[in-house]
């Protein structure tokens, strides 16, 4: 009887854990962990976390990832809501608009929470802090977490702990070191998007892997070095109230959502931009359990203020060449897999159109995309040279100044149960 009391106990402080692992990956090297809307162990209960680059005893901090993680008993759903770092907010009694990430230097927690509640919809307040360090001990404590890395990543972060980013493309386990480098990666055209859609997968992993019945037998190690891994201003009875609300979260299910919104250049300074409506539409979708695959939106420029909009297309701002030779996305077709058609940077977005036009890549065939871009606000094609844009794997061609670009990839030999074509099946 003692034991079946101390498992529930046990199982009751696995969101805890959670919820902190999530805010030590969602940070540069600290997170704050806010809680809002309690009410009881059957209602809905909703967090911010915020990765920063807070240092013990620092008062100033950029907050460097944001994700609002909601938990419903009752659906027995967690939903992870992803804000980008560099959405434009305007701080309150302001005129003057800033980068989301820069409100906690600027005007602290608390203005924060407010511009997170403006975007969303969602109420929160409160935190905890922790570190890189935590988050490596209780990842290798639980045994690595499996991850496909979708490329090569290597990248020199500047710090004097973890300085380096070093990782092959495939799928492969990971240990604490490895995943904080997969969670932390954004060199790439896909930028802070891209680093986004890469801590929801180890989210994801991570949750899957606390809710393993043999993770049960190393929370006695994991909560210590839980506790050693954070600093919190909630209080016992706090905490506790909210391991007991966790009670119900064994079969969980995980989702994720990053904001959408669209790569603007204003005044000669990159933001991501939100449509405001359909980011509270988004939010409030996320605690029903529905996602959207949509991260680019193209609404976004239709619903900016006309002294924005006026900025945007300033005379005195010189529109850049694109400068961003690999084409995001489009790689050599796997088979059984549906056809990219879009694409989106921070420079351009595109559409892609298959030949032969299959609604999934067959074995045994030779497809050619051509890729069409548009440039984005404050960007132009005029200077691109010839056959500038590269997809790995395939030959791409295109003409200078031009963003037409034909891609032939090469027939690929696949494993034995994969997708055939009918001539294939009766041949």
């Amino acid at each position: 009887m003692a034991k079946t009391k101390k498992g529930k106990r046990f199982k009751r402080v696995l969101i805890v854990i959670i919820l902190v692992i999530i805010g030590i990956l969602a940070g540069t090297s600290a997170y704050a962990f806010y809680y809002g809307n309690w009410g009881g162990i059957n209602n809905k209960v909703s967090f911010l976390l915020i990765g920063t680059d807070k240092r013990p005893g620092a008062s100033s901090y950029n907050a460097d990832s944001i994700i609002v993680a909601s938990f419903d008993p009752q659906k027995k759903l967690i939903s992870l809501l992803s804000i980008p770092r560099d959405t434009r907010v305007t701080p309150t009694g302001s005129k003057n608009y800033c980068k989301i990430n820069a409100v906690p230097s600027l005007r602290g927690i608390s203005e924060l929470e407010k511009q997170v509640t403006s975007l969303t919809g969602i109420k929160v307040n409160s935190y905890v802090l922790t570190n890189f360090s935590g988050f490596k001990d209780i990842i290798d404590t639980l045994g690595g977490i499996t991850i496909d890395v979708e490329k090569n990543m290597y990248y020199e972060t500047g710090d004097k702990e973890d300085g380096y980013i070093n990782l092959k493309a495939g799928v492969q386990k990971l240990d604490g070191s490895m995943a904080l480098q997969y969670a932390r990666f954004r060199n790439d055209t896909t930028a802070d998007i891209g680093r986004t859609s890469r801590q929801q997968k180890v989210l994801t992993a991570i949750g899957k892997k606390m809710f393993e019945p043999i993770t049960i037998l190393k929370l006695p190690k994991l909560v210590p070095q839980l506790m050693k891994a954070m600093e919190t201003n909630l209080s016992l009875k706090e905490f506790l109230a909210l391991a007991g609300t966790a009670g119900s979260f064994s079969s969980a299910t995980i989702i994720s959502q990053t904001l959408p919104g669209d790569a603007i250049m204003l005044d000669g300074l990159s933001y991501w931009e939100v449509n405001r409506v359909k980011a509270k539409e988004v939010a409030q979708n996320l605690l029903l359990g529905k996602t959207t695959d949509q991260v680019w939106d193209s609404s976004v420029l239709a619903s900016l203020d006309p002294d924005v909009k006026a900025r945007l297309t300033a005379p005195a701002t010189e529109e850049a060449v694109i400068d961003i030779p690999e084409i995001p996305g489009v790689t050599v077709p796997k088979v059984g897999a549906a056809p990219v058609t879009t694409i989106q940077t921070e420079q351009y977005s595109g559409t892609i159109t298959w030949s032969p036009e299959d609604k999934i890549f067959l074995i045994g065939k030779e497809y050619t995309a051509t890729i069409t871009l548009a440039p984005k606000a404050g960007y132009t094609l005029k200077g691109i040279g010839i056959n500038f844009f590269t997809v790995p794997g395939a030959t791409a061609r295109n003409e200078a100044d031009s963003g037409v670009i034909t891609v032939v990839f090469p027939i690929s030999a696949n494993p034995t149960g994969t997708p055939q074509s009918p001539e294939q099946q009766q041949s």
